[in-house]
């Protein structure tokens, strides 16, 4: 009976039915897989070759599947198979280059040129070898295969792969010397531009020459990189758009090149300027963003108002992140004038250049700018002028800004705090008085409390009256006041407090209830603990919120007082798995040696991601019993925490672990456990790593294919 005969769907008409048998044959009988799958990837079908690669990748690099795959570069003349083939192999990695490194002598031409390829595909170092010997072929179709093969797995081990690219630009050969630049420019190798010249000047290699002189940053450069931006960019849509590309990338490579370039380009024509303009609204958006590099290369208030126009519409459109290097480079009397005098769109993206550039202009400019800004109604412009104060600022926008937090919407307020916080520790004289004069039930209360707690939070102690002010701050009607206070006595951590943020645990907001929690997680109290532990057990005990259960739990682990052990080991044990997990966090910052009793028995909880969290924090202890449970995980029924397990003890080390591995390994048969359990062995007895097809069990569970 032949092999279609025993697997019908393979033989049917239809692709997609031959693409689901193709997608199961990994559970086919093994003496089958290997001839199925190479019908699968020879198939008339791209999406059955494609699903047959996969399976490949599946199924491993077997010595009977690599042998399968390697006989078709010398026994098929289907196309589509030795294509497939080829991504097949690659997709192996090692073990695909170390065999066809012995095979691919064997070879016709043909085959050794796909040999190349795949090798190229393997992304494996050991594959620089075989693509080396290659370079010396009969074959200039093998030879220049090889070289781009080069170009592909070279960034491996780059220190092997220039040496032979560069021996490669010496060839005779054209089509070589074009391979090797072209694998120069895939691997981001800088070379000098003495050895550029001559390829440059030749019509062939020009653009991979001008493309790899592009990124040398070098000024020789300029001169022959803006030539062919105004011989080859003539007109649309016939002119060729790589110079600009190329150029661009010069021009953006550091502030000398870019300087080399604008003294090249000061004399373009005409013509060639309005084609850069034109290039601007280019429907590609590579060729759009170099051409706007390039013009803002040009640097003149025209080029520059072009720039900021085009900018403006990009903006609307919500990709405009890309141009603000570009508008760096505008004439300082148009940022001046736009700055100040443009459009709300205009002024946004010349603040948001500004913070990412403050040394555009002058500091007293840039204040200026920031100062009106935050003084506007527009929430745009309030937002770029918080991003532009975060890293550098004047006393008078620190003022502003205390006086428009308070009134600004929830959104822009977050921000705002997180500005002001940094403003605070660069101005913290003034940021101590203007918190220090302030009213609890002011309207600047709110920025007050969020300078105390910032000074706090940077080191400097709490004045006298501050813990009185922000306790009386939380008798605030507004919320984000009360919130603010509430973090602000959390940074100080004076225990007075207490007997306040107690208070606050009822309050009728759910974000001021949980700030009072976190902040009594904070509080040091020189007395003893006992009585921010009490409060948060009696909290555990009354409250059914599971959110705010989350919160007391984790600050009692902030808390770090061994009494909380009391509560936190049976919510380990048995609590709801949100909690649980906040719990066996929490014991692991407790320090007592009774926490490993409360993480072991964390692991018979019945939900498994309250068991991964507990062998995470469990395999961070240095006690002798943890490889022994972490072994016992490796018997658990999920699969996800036997991964887990082989993956923590690959990372302890030990011969423990390694013989805990072993024992396990020929039993598992779960193949995503086993990839685990092997890559442990491979790391522990230095056998190299396996291949990982799956995400990292510190990814959730996932469920295996």
């Amino acid at each position: 009976m032949s092999i279609l005969s025993r697997h019908p769907g393979l033989g049917s008409p239809d692709p997609e039915q031959r693409r689901q048998v193709v997608a199961r044959l990994a559970k086919f009988p093994e003496p089958d897989v290997v001839e199925l799958l190479l019908l699968g990837l020879g198939d008339d079908d791209w999406r059955v070759r494609k699903e047959a690669v996969a399976v490949a990748s599946e199924l491993g690099p077997s010595i009977e599947l690599l042998d399968a795959l390697v006989l078709t570069f010398s026994t098929s003349d289907n196309v589509g198979l030795r294509n497939a083939v080829t991504d097949a192999l690659g997709g192996f990695g090692r073990p695909a280059a170390d065999r066809l490194m012995h095979e691919v002598n064997l070879l016709d031409a043909d085959g050794r040129k796909l040999a190349a390829e795949a090798l190229g595909k393997t992304g494996h170092s050991s594959a620089i070898a075989p693509l080396s010997m290659l370079l010396s072929d009969v074959d200039p179709n093998v030879r220049v295969a090889a070289i781009e093969a080069i170009g592909t797995v070279g960034s491996a081990r780059l220190d092997l792969a220039e040496p032979i690219l560069c021996a490669a630009l010496q060839r005779e050969d054209v089509v070589e010397r074009l391979a090797a630049l072209e694998a120069m420019s895939l691997l981001n190798i800088p070379l000098p531009w003495e050895k550029l010249a001559t390829a440059a000047q030749h019509p062939v290699l020009e653009r991979a020459a001008l493309t790899v002189a592009a990124r040398s940053s070098a000024d020789a450069a300029a001169a022959p990189l803006v030539q062919a931006l105004r011989r080859k960019v003539t007109g649309l849509p016939t002119g060729e758009v790589w110079p600009v590309l190329a150029l661009s990338e010069y021009v953006t490579s550091s502030h000398e090149a870019l300087e080399a370039a604008r003294a090249e380009l000061t004399n373009i024509p005409q013509e060639t300027r309005g084609i850069l303009y034109e290039l601007t609204s280019a429907e590609e958006f590579e060729t759009r963003g170099a051409a706007l590099n390039v013009v803002g290369a040009l640097g003149d208030d025209e080029a520059s108002r072009r720039l900021l126009d085009v900018a403006e519409r990009e903006e609307v459109s919500g990709v405009a992140d890309h141009l603000l290097g570009a508008l760096a480079n505008l004439s300082q009397h148009v940022i001046e004038e736009r700055l100040f005098a443009g459009s709300i769109s205009q002024r946004t993206l010349l603040l948001r250049m500004l913070s990412r550039h403050p040394n555009r202009l002058r500091q007293g400019l840039v204040m200026d700018a920031a100062a009106v800004a935050l003084s506007s109604d527009d929430e745009r412009l309030i937002q770029v002028a918080l991003e532009l104060l975060e890293s550098t600022s004047d006393e008078r926008c620190f003022r502003l800004l205390v006086g428009k937090m308070g009134s600004m919407p929830a959104q822009l307020r977050r921000t705002a705090a997180v500005v002001l916080q940094e403003m605070a520790l660069r101005h913290v004289e003034l940021a101590r008085d203007i918190g220090s004069q302030q009213k609890s039930d002011g309207g600047d209360a709110l920025s007050a409390a969020v300078l105390l707690g910032a000074l706090a939070a940077g080191g400097y102690g709490p004045g006298e009256g501050d813990v009185e002010f922000l306790t009386r701050c939380l008798m605030n009607d507004s919320p984000a006041v009360r919130c603010s206070a509430i973090d602000a006595l959390a940074d100080i951590g004076d225990s007075r407090s207490a007997e306040a943020l107690a208070f606050s645990l009822a309050d009728e907001e759910v974000g001021v209830r949980l700030a009072a929690v976190r902040a009594l997680g904070c509080l040091r109290d020189e007395g003893g603990s006992a009585s921010v532990v009490d409060r948060l057990v009696q909290l555990i005990q009354h409250t059914e919120d599971r959110e705010l259960l989350v919160a007391v739990v984790h600050a009692l682990g902030d808390v770090a007082d061994p009494r909380a052990l009391l509560v936190l080991r049976p919510i380990a044990k048995t609590g709801e798995a949100a909690v649980a997990v906040a719990a066996v966090e929490a014991i692991g910052q407790i320090h007592d040696p009774r926490r490993l009793e409360a993480l072991i028995e964390g692991l018979t909880h019945r939900d498994v991601e309250v068991v991964k969290a507990t062998m995470a924090v469990l395999a961070s202890e240095t006690d002798v019993r943890v490889e022994a449970h972490l072994g016992a995980c490796l018997d658990h029924e999920s699969w996800d925490v036997r991964r887990l397990a082989a993956d923590l003890l690959g990372s302890r080390g030990g011969e423990v672990a390694i013989g805990l591995l072993r024992a396990k390994h020929p039993a598992e048969r779960e193949p995503l456990v086993n990839e685990a359990i092997e890559r442990a062995l491979g790391q522990l007895e230095g056998t190299g790593s396996a291949r990982r097809s799956s995400p990292a069990p510190s990814q959730g569970s996932w469920r295996p294919r």
